[in-house]
């Protein structure tokens, strides 16, 4: 009998890392309800009410803000509890391939272990008191279990905070690119953002702008790109530099499929823009890390 309504997501605490699911819960009956244990689950979900759900992890209680405490929950009374996600990049992964575009739903599972001591309209108590075992219901839907939709905004903010890109992009240690590369790197954000969002041309007009900007933000002139690779690349055998160009050329054109400016529209789909992404990061990292700046 306990309703909750989500209000926030957050990151934890300094030194507590993590992802907190903010929300306060009522007790919406006529008793004074001790909670002797509290469980959560988060499940991830295709869209706020679908029947398709994974189970993604257990949450774990923040001890300064529970349902927990000596002196009960009295009728009606409202509790702020937040719960922390140790989430995993692995995880994060699970949910970007999930949702693909739309915005991220959660379910939150619950069991509670609840003494209640059922009260008369005067506040006396009513019989004895009665261990059952609960659920958290929502209290916009009033049935189980809690159900959370995150905003796209909310939802791409908290993966800029958190520094994530893609999977494989995690075990690459990616530094943050150099100041000539600052307007690259700009596009670079908008190209991840646009994609979380699902526009996935739109992502890859940003790649396709992330590498059109280098020669003018490292030399202050138009540098064609061979001279641009002969500079960043200096000492480097002739064949790496010309394999490099070639990569470059590649994305750039497969880039260039969301401008349809010349030939048939091409569809692009979400792995389309994935691809398109994790290569060009991989290479402005690679290009960046060559830069004397």
């Amino acid at each position: 009998m306990f309703f909750a309504r989500f209000q926030r997501l957050s990151l934890a605490r300094p030194g507590n890392d993590g992802i907190v699911f903010e929300f306060t819960a009522q007790n919406k009956a006529s008793r004074k309800a001790t909670i002797q244990s509290e469980e959560y689950e988060l499940w991830m979900s295709k869209a706020r009410n679908s029947p398709e759900v994974k189970f993604l992890d257990r949450l774990s209680l923040d001890l300064s803000s529970s349902l927990q405490s000596d002196a009960g929950i009295g009728p009606q009374e409202l509790r702020s509890v937040n719960l922390t996600w140790h989430y995993t990049a692995p995880q994060l992964q699970r949910i970007e391939d999930w949702r693909r575009g739309t915005e991220p739903a959660f379910q939150i599972r619950s069991r509670l272990g609840v003494l209640s001591q059922w009260v008369n309209p005067d506040a006396t108590p009513h019989g004895s008191a009665v261990f059952r075992w609960e659920s958290v219901s929502d209290e916009a839907t009033s049935v189980y279990p809690l159900t959370v939709t995150i905003r796209f905004d909310d939802w791409i903010q908290l993966l800029n905070d958190i520094g994530f890109k893609h999977i494989m992009l995690q075990e690459l240690s990616i530094p943050i690119l150099p100041p000539g590369f600052a307007r690259a790197d700009e596009h670079l954000k908008s190209a991840w953002d646009s994609h979380r969002e699902g526009k996935d041309e739109s992502a890859l007009h940003f790649c396709f702008k992330a590498f059109e900007c280098l020669g003018y933000n490292l030399y202050q002139d138009k540098v064609e790109k061979k001279v641009l690779l002969s500079r960043l690349m200096d000492g480097e055998k002739q064949p790496k530099i010309e394999k490099i160009e070639a990569l470059w050329d590649a994305l750039r054109e497969f880039s260039h499929l969301a401008r349809h400016e010349r030939g048939e529209p091409v569809d692009i789909s979400h792995k389309d823009a994935e691809l398109a992404l994790v290569s060009a990061t991989a290479l402005l990292k690679y290009l960046g890390d060559l830069s004397p700046q």
